[in-house]
């Protein structure tokens, strides 16, 4: 893998985005029409793409730069705006509908306290999304440096920026019926913050359509999050040398079930969820072994068979590893090991920011 570098204007970037990804932008954004027309009570096609063009105005007002790049692009991949809206939406999006339990919903994240921490997670959802993930390196005027792990046509689903704020988030099953600024927006708009509580700060102003979790992190700060529509949980959180509230002594972790009662009220677990297949793993892992903060002892953990989940030829559409992400702190520049596809067996690329 290498990073596409996307740089310039917002309207550059975005229709620089959009003509490198044409071809797949529609092939992914037709897979996700066709799994949320079949997974929900829309009745359309148009109706989610409807559903889709609503979200616009949100974006437009909380970010003007991003609204502009959003645009540009589904003008250069020649897609409509609702669709690319699916595509970039697509878990916030399923959940306004009543028909709400899916399987293909996924991630394992953990956070290691260090100096420097680290920070990964795997990225788990419908095994065909797997071959649309791709790294992104984002120099758009205005706005910090950042390197994403994405999708083609996705503005960001997780990534760490020239400051050193790291963010990356996994899905929680909350029904709602609101409309949310478009998730990736809300990563890209995090990665624009100087430090980790600036992030956090901006997370909780700006609110989540439906349920995911966040793991929020610089050198010396980190943030967990689990932020549902109309309210957040700080569950985690950690600083160099001063407060601390982990999972474990020397680990915080998160799979897809909530961990505050107050949240866990409001989710609905589907029955082929894996998510506490994967807790069971990472307890096992991690509270009895202090596993050293480093991103190749995270990079061993995460590859873990029971985390690092393998694609279903039979079954494309079934929840898998999609891919993975380590962030790592040791160098002059704050960088990101990534790979397509499962963690194990594969050693992943360094990309600097």
């Amino acid at each position: 893998m290498k990073a596409f570098e996307f740089s310039g204007s917002p309207r550059a970037a975005g229709a620089a985005h959009g003509e490198t990804f044409r071809k797949s932008i529609h092939e992914l954004a037709n897979i996700r029409l066709e799994l949320t027309l079949g997974k929900t009570d829309f009745k359309s096609v148009a109706e989610i793409v409807s559903l889709g063009e609503k979200h616009l105005p949100l974006l437009q007002a909380a970010s003007p730069d991003l609204y502009e790049e959003f645009c540009a692009m589904a003008e250069a991949a020649d897609i409509g705006k609702g669709e690319l809206v699916v595509l970039n939406h697509y878990t916030d999006l399923r959940d306004l509908s009543r028909s709400t339990l899916y399987d293909d919903q996924g991630c394992s994240a953990v956070f290691l306290p260090g100096t420097p921490p680290v920070l990964g997670q795997t990225w788990d959802m419908h095994g065909s999304a797997a071959p649309y993930v791709e790294a992104m390196r984002f120099a758009v005027d205005g706005a910090p440096r950042c390197l994403t792990f994405s999708l083609t046509g996705c503005m960001g689903m997780a990534g760490i920026n020239e400051h050193g704020v790291a963010v990356t988030i996994n899905n929680l099953n909350t029904p709602t019926t609101t409309l949310g600024l478009i998730w990736p927006a809300l990563v890209r708009m995090m990665l624009a913050c100087e430090t980790a509580k600036q992030a956090k700060v901006l997370l909780e102003r700006i609110g989540v359509g439906s349920g995911h979790y966040y793991q929020i992190s610089d050198r010396n700060d980190f943030y967990g999050i689990e932020a549902l529509a109309g309210q957040q949980r700080c569950i985690t959180y950690w600083s160099q040398g001063g407060r601390r509230e982990l999972t474990y002594p020397s680990a915080a972790c998160h799979t897809n079930h909530c961990l505050s009662p107050e949240q866990a009220e409001l989710e609905v677990l589907p029955q082929e969820s894996t998510t506490f297949v994967r807790w069971d793993a990472l307890q096992e892992r991690l509270q009895k072994t202090q596993i050293e903060p480093s991103p190749e002892a995270m990079w061993e953990l995460l590859s873990d068979r029971r985390l690092s989940m393998l694609i279903s030829e039979e079954l494309p559409h079934k929840s898998a590893t999609c891919g993975g992400l380590v962030f790592d702190w040791t160098g002059e520049l704050p960088a990101m090991r990534i790979c397509r596809g499962p963690l194990t067996g594969q050693t992943g690329v360094l990309l600097n920011v």
